[in-house]
């Protein structure tokens, strides 16, 4: 049996709550196991084959910087040292050999320290993001520098910006006694790479990333009314909150208005790391890849990521009882899925025990396994299980009003009984591999420590089948 704090959380008024939330959880996953750029530049006519052939040399980090920053804080935004602009370039280089096999890139060695000394390669280095043609000269200067590497990465430190921001909520928790004030100090950075091409002496790919750093103070703020004498709860945070002073009375919305008011309630501007060197993989997977490093990656790490709502069927006694699964799961080495999901009732089969009628309804959390094997390009079959725990609960059918109280508590309250659970199951999935697909599929269920008397004469079938709705992407 569940501990009745549980059952009384995963009841009937609460499931889809938890469904939305995750379903909220695996969008929250698929984003952050996706690796992106803003934005990515690249000459259609570039043969990237050539990329294989040849290494790439990279120069430090260049500060190309347009910076804006509030008055007084432009020290808060001073250029690196040329020490620290070597070590970024390894820094990058450390990130491009752990990601990336396809390619080599030079970040140290006698190419990348003359690279490194070329006169005004910062003006270089604006032309070349900006794809203006080099003059003849600055061509000769680079190439003479590369000890006959035909690529060069421009690595630029584009863009710095600090600002301050603001946001106020009413939280309708609070019920009017306090509000949330929210005080922020930004930092965005942007972070260019371009690939300039010595041969021809041109940029052929350009991509770039924005990274932000932000430092936040949040203040409850009491609004001076004062809680109703009949309030049996105060809301939570009413009595940590703090007294408004007499800004706080007047309708400041904007963070110009809230810093001439409010100065010292905004923080410090954050450092930039660590997100300036969160840039660096997105950078690096941005490159387009080679087939044979494309297939060693989805072989060696979790990818090919499913999120997925899938219907589910079976029989419980004589009627049918309907869930639906809410998952999200990932291959890894190109065979094995594994997935994390939540299933609910869709419906609620009705069942009779000693002359009552019961409303039976389902919760559960699983784990899901699976073989999965192509059998063509838009076919695949899947072998495996769903693993889990859940409550399966019943509340009588004609139950009375609340506000006609039973003299039985036991013909309104809703009862739950714990279990454990598995179910082998066997899917064929139609659809490409990126993006929409279909699946329909059979499984055996076997549930454990159901021992309620109601389900004495409807115990959940063996049998069932379910119909899946998924989009597959590619991510790392």
């Amino acid at each position: 049996m569940l501990p009745n704090a549980l059952t009384n959380i995963i009841d009937s008024r609460t499931k889809w709550a938890f469904a939305l939330a995750t379903v909220s959880l695996c969008l929250l996953v698929s984003s952050c196991l996706m690796s992106g750029v803003d934005k990515i530049d690249a000459d259609p006519d570039f043969d990237w084959n050539s990329i294989k052939r040849d290494e790439i040399l990279m120069t430090p980090l260049i500060d190309l910087r347009d910076i804006i920053t509030p008055p007084g804080d432009e020290n808060l935004a001073s250029p690196y040292t040329r020490d620290e602009n070597i070590a970024y370039a390894e820094a990058f280089k450390q990130v491009f050999f752990k990601n990336r096999k396809d390619v080599r890139v030079y970040g140290a060695g006698g190419a990348f320290e003359k690279i490194s000394s070329v006169e005004n390669l910062s003006e270089i280095a604006k032309k070349v993001v900006s794809r203006k043609p080099l003059s003849l000269e600055e061509t000769e200067r680079l190439r003479a520098t590369t000890q006959g590497i035909r690529f060069i990465f421009f690595f630029d430190f584009a863009k710095e910006r600090l600002f301050y921001d603001y946001d106020m909520e009413k939280p309708p928790e609070a019920l009017g006694l306090y509000v949330v004030k929210t005080y922020m100090a930004k930092r965005e950075m942007l972070v260019k790479l371009a690939l300039w091409d010595s041969r021809d002496s041109k940029t052929v790919f350009i991509t770039e990333k924005t990274a932000f750093s932000t430092a936040t103070n949040r203040l409850y703020i009491r609004t001076g009314l004062m809680p109703p004498p009949n309030l049996k709860v105060i809301p939570g945070f009413y009595n940590t909150a703090q007294s408004p002073d007499q800004a706080d009375r007047q309708s400041f919305y904007g963070p110009v208005d809230e810093m001439a008011v409010h100065r010292a309630r905004f923080p410090k501007f954050a450092a930039r790391e660590p997100a300036f060197s969160g840039t660096f993989k997105n950078l690096v997977l941005s490159l387009p890849i080679h087939r044979s490093e494309q297939n060693l990656i989805e072989y060696e790490n979790f990818t090919n990521h499913r999120p997925e709502i899938t219907f589910k069927g079976s029989k419980l006694g004589r009627q049918t009882q309907t869930d639906v699964f809410f998952g999200f799961s990932s291959i890894l080495y190109n065979r094995y899925r594994l997935g994390l999901g939540f299933e609910v009732s869709m419906n609620q089969p009705i069942l009779e025990y000693g002359g009552k009628k019961y409303k039976v309804s389902n919760q559960m959390l699983a784990v899901t396994t699976d073989l999965e094997w192509e059998l063509a390009q838009n076919w695949r079959l899947l072998t495996g299980s769903y693993f889990g725990a859940g409550a399966m609960s019943i509340k009588p059918k004609d139950s009375k009003p609340v506000t006609d109280p039973p003299t039985d508590n036991s013909e309104t309250k809703s009862e739950s009984d714990g279990y454990t659970y598995a179910a082998p199951r066997i899917r064929l999935i139609w659809g490409q591999k990126s993006g929409g697909q279909l699946g329909l599929g059979v499984f055996r269920q076997y549930y454990n420590r159901i021992d309620r008397p109601e389900f004495t004469d409807y115990k959940p079938s063996l049998w069932g089948g379910e119909l899946t709705i998924a989009v597959q992407f590619r991510g790392f």
